[in-house]
């Protein structure tokens, strides 16, 4: 395929756009519409009108298939029983130590089910900190990794211990690392669980909150919803399918290439995924083009050859020689069975599929030229040697298949890797020819939310200068908007919000979109304009705290004391994990000379995170105001312990030592 980049570096134009062809006149351009035209003919993914049944119905008629399938990691993908686990406590639970934020975790397993307990010790060795939550899911089939949930009023987060089963050890999930620990606040968002699980009823209130989540992938997510299909084999409309396809139903076999590994992209291509607008991560079903729904990007360094992720494996397998000059030359499941366990299927089903093209079969010579010594030691195995198991960039403790298909190096492995190069720019991965706006919306992602370069933010402003006046759409608006709110710059906003006033008007905003454009407005003491906007985020996702949180204080703000009290009183009760809820309740309950309810709001929060900063410095404040200028002293100094140098605090402790 053909992969689109922006190049950025020294002596290049940060903006430079440049088309990468890695199969210059071998291999026709995708033909999208006929592949849509094919989907359509599938009946169940034509619209939302058709259903979804559940794997268990599915056993009903598919019995074989459906046990076989149970075995795979996709249908072990998801458990909310103890027995999902792959963990062995053998009477002894593994303390991991997180030295970047001094905290021990542990993790427990008894009658009642598994616990991660998170504590700290002093130099006494005495336990200073200790918080225990039950876990309520485990992600993961256990082939790489088991990962822990705990949902608590609705709310799905992800827990900080995962066990990696490979090397049968505890340690933080992946991307808790190096002073990254979000402890028991990360949230499961429709992205991470829709490749995780079948179909969760998410609730439309809240990024992380959902009605009812199911165990596992389901035969549906390959094949769509199964209402219609049931429905007519009930009623007897029996196909011969070796006559040609029932249309009741999607056969990935049936597909073209394309929408065939289109399917298997859905989730085992890992990036920057750029959602088209009006689109969901819900929305995609096989038979449709991925692009239609979403886009796929991977920032590009100089040496990123030598470097893959976990789920890249369409990635690396087009960057594998034979497949540049035919891309389509191989599909997912030439190699792959879905409905059988890897971990049970012979390494000559792997083979037969490499003879294909390079002659030979178990017991012929085949085109490959290593010493008949070092096939021997290898057992003729293609793929341990043409794709070595190896460790991932963004997962630690796994030895995962590397699809790229090469020539063993000199050294006989692919496990060193060299520091990462310079960025040279963002790769398109399924689609040849990304939009101006899609390609801004990339950036704007990967500066935000994977802590790209900034300069990226110079890349997303050329691209959405290239949108013409006649196709900025309210997409386009609300990637201005967030450009303007990830650059800080709320002198820029006021031109775009008269030049398209009724597009960008409070009732008029997505819920995203009116929360950075009420941060800009607060950046210019703009509050009462921009409550109207906090109202409008609120309103359209009011289960989120962060939104609540900013609505209060901006009430705050503008004076309405009372009014920030209530909502901050009701937020901890939709959200009583909540900190910073209880770090600005205390203090407004202190400005009120309620300092008992406000010591009872600095308690509370920190029993849930004891480092969290403003409820630090306001337990502070509070004992300076109690005259207990000894304890407030005592709090400082452990503040400064975590937060060394911070100015407020050697302020305040200066005061301290001034005061009489």
């Amino acid at each position: 395929m053909r992969v689109r980049w922006i190049l950025m570096g020294i002596g290049l134009p940060l903006w430079l756009m440049l088309v990468w062809c890695s199969n210059p006149g071998l291999e026709p351009p995708r033909d999208l519409e006929a592949d849509r035209q094919q989907g359509r003919l599938f009946r169940n993914i034509a619209g939302d009108s058709v259903g979804y049944v559940g794997k268990e119905i599915c056993r009903s008629c598919h019995a074989e298939l459906y046990d076989s399938y149970m075995e795979t990691g996709m249908g072990r993908s998801w458990g909310a029983s103890p027995g999902h686990s792959k963990a062995s406590w053998n009477g002894v639970s593994t303390v991991v130590y997180d030295k970047h934020i001094d905290m021990h975790y542990q993790s427990i397993r008894t009658v009642d089910g598994i616990y991660i307990l998170e504590f700290r010790l002093d130099e006494k060795g005495d336990t200073v900190h200790r918080r225990k939550e039950k876990v309520d899911m485990v992600v993961g089939s256990g082939q790489h990794t088991n990962s822990h949930i705990m949902v608590r009023n609705g709310k799905m987060c992800q827990m900080p211990m995962t066990y990696y089963t490979q090397e049968g050890r505890w340690d933080l999930p992946p991307g808790f690392e190096n002073g990254n620990n979000s402890r028991f606040a990360r949230p499961i968002e429709a992205e991470c669980i829709n490749c995780h699980n079948a179909h969760p009823a998410q609730n439309p209130g809240g990024a992380n909150h959902y009605y009812t989540v199911p165990q596992g992938i389901d035969c549906e997510r390959c094949h769509g919803p199964g209402a219609l299909h049931v429905r007519e084999k009930q009623a007897g409309k029996i196909i011969d399918t070796s006559q040609g396809p029932d249309y009741s139903i999607v056969n990935p076999r049936r597909l073209s290439h394309s929408l065939q590994n289109d399917l298997c992209k859905r989730c085992h291509l890992q990036g920057n995924a750029v959602l088209k607008e009006g689109r969901s991560f819900t929305d995609f079903k096989p038979g449709m083009v991925l692009s239609d729904v979403f886009s796929v990007f991977l920032p590009r360094h100089q040496n990123h050859e030598d470097y893959f992720i976990m789920a890249s494996h369409p990635d690396r397998l087009a960057q594998s020689p034979c497949l540049k000059q035919q891309p389509l030359a191989m599909r997912c499941i030439s190699c792959h069975n879905p409905h059988r366990s890897v971990l049970k299927t012979a390494a000559v089903q792997y083979n037969k599929e490499c003879y294909q093209c390079h002659g030979g079969s178990a017991n012929e010579k085949t085109t490959c030229n290593a010493p008949s010594s070092q096939r021997a030691a290898k057992q003729n195995n293609c793929v341990a040697c043409h794709m070595p198991k190896s460790g991932s960039s963004d997962i630690p403790h796994v030895r995962i298949t590397d699809h790229k298909i090469q020539i063993p190096s000199a050294k006989g492995n692919f496990q060193s890797l060299p520091p990462q190069g310079a960025l040279l720019g963002l790769a398109s991965l399924n689609e040849e020819k990304p939009s101006a706006l899609t390609m801004a919306q990339a950036w704007l992602q990967y500066v935000e939310r994977f802590e790209g370069e900034q300069e990226g933010l110079d890349s997303a402003s050329a691209w959405l200068n290239k949108v013409p006046r006649g196709g900025r759409n309210a997409a386009w608006m609300d990637a201005m908007v967030h450009l303007l709110y990830l650059k800080k710059s709320p002198n820029d906003l006021e031109p775009l919000m008269k030049e398209y006033a009724k597009a960008l008007a409070p009732n008029s905003c997505s819920a995203w979109t009116a929360y950075r454009i009420a941060e800009l407005l607060s950046m210019r003491n703009d509050h009462a304009i921009a409550a109207t906007y906090l109202a409008q985020a609120v309103r359209l996702l009011p289960l989120s705290s962060d939104f609540q949180l900013k609505m209060a204080l901006n009430d705050y703000r503008l004076a309405r004391r009372q009014s920030a009290i209530q909502r901050l009183e009701v937020l901890i009760n939709q959200d009583p994990t909540y900190v910073p809820a209880y770090a600005n309740l205390g203090y407004l309950y202190l400005m009120q000379n309620q300092a008992a309810k406000a010591a009872l709001c600095y308690e509370k929060a920190l029993r849930l995170d004891p480092d969290h900063p403003q409820t630090l410095l306001n337990a502070a404040g509070l004992q300076l105001h109690l005259k207990n200028s000894l304890e407030a002293d005592r709090i400082l100094v452990r503040f400064l312990k975590r937060y060394p140098g911070d100015a407020r605090a050697l302020a305040l402790r200066n005061q301290i030592r001034q005061s009489p």
